[in-house]
């Protein structure tokens, strides 16, 4: 469904460096702060940012199609919505858009716990409000089958931020792509099918799940880092590592948990703008 060959773009103060990757239905997560380039990857799928160099194909045309720019829909962290409008209006208007089959607006915000905000003029919603029946209108229509979610859990409404994980579970089941960019390693772990990790705007981790790069049955993984010092130090730091030590220029990691000593690596990586080169699990836990 997204194909990424060789794609760089830059929009300001942001670089993506040359990444390819491929995603089918499902719940992918790219990982990474801000200044990582999580949203611009994001912008770019959705044909708002230009792509510089490398080729992208979302749904079999290029970002931004009109052939399937109404099956697309990016949720920023801060979604601009017609301040002119109730929700209940703006939800039917984006449906007349999509061309989805009718439904009411209330039932629709009463799958995310807000149907009391079917009446209320969109000027008057908080930004958690506004971010969720933002939310509201690409994960319940019909129509969209690439949804691309920026921080969908910071800012939430409560009352959505506890049904949205299924409901994105949900959707991918039915044959949607859904890519979240996030910071929060929890996040990432609840939701992801494939997790990219990106640092700096260079993708530098692409796997089926954060403990993918440890294997059954291991708990020692060696990690060869852009700054290995620094990623001893973070480690050090982490109640999931039981030792971490420098290996000539390798990171020896260990830890009880598969999962957990791939959670703490994926975020000391993340947090220090730490380059993963390559990660090796030892089979058999430590000798």
């Amino acid at each position: 469904m997204i194909t990424v060959d060789a794609l760089a773009a830059r929009e300001a103060p942001l670089t993506l460096a040359p990444m390819t990757f491929a995603l089918a239905n499902g719940v992918h997560v790219v990982l990474g702060g801000p200044a990582d380039g999580g949203a611009l990857v994001l912008r770019v799928l959705a044909g708002r940012a230009r792509v510089r160099r490398g080729r992208v194909v979302v749904l079999d045309h290029a970002p931004g199609d009109a052939a399937t720019r109404r099956a697309v829909a990016l949720v920023p962290r801060e979604p601009s919505l017609p301040d002119a409008l109730t929700v209940a209006e703006m939800l039917d208007d984006a449906a007349r858009v999509r061309g989805d089959a009718p439904s009411s607006a209330e039932a629709r915000l009463t799958q995310l716990g807000l149907a009391s905000l079917g009446p209320r003029p969109i000027r008057t919603l908080s930004p958690p409000e506004a971010h969720a029946v933002a939310l509201t209108e690409a994960v319940t229509s019909p129509t969209v089958r690439v949804l691309l979610l920026d921080e969908p859990f910071a800012t939430l409404e409560p009352r959505a931020a506890a049904v949205l994980a299924e409901l994105l579970r949900e959707r991918a089941k039915g044959g949607a792509a859904i890519l979240v960019a996030t910071a929060s390693v929890r996040d990432a772990t609840t939701l992801a099918t494939s997790v990219l990790v990106l640092s700096n705007g260079t993708l530098v981790r692409y796997a089926a799940t954060l403990d993918a790069v440890v294997r059954d049955g291991a708990h020692r993984v060696h990690v060869l880092a852009s700054d290995p010092r620094a990623l001893v130090a973070a480690l050090a730091l982490s109640d999931a590592v039981s030792h971490v030590a420098l290996d000539g220029e390798s990171v020896v990691v260990e830890g009880g948990d598969r999962a957990a000593v791939a959670n703490a690596i994926a975020r000391a990586a993340v947090d220090g703008r730490i380059d993963l080169v390559e990660m090796r699990a030892d089979r058999g836990g430590a000798p």
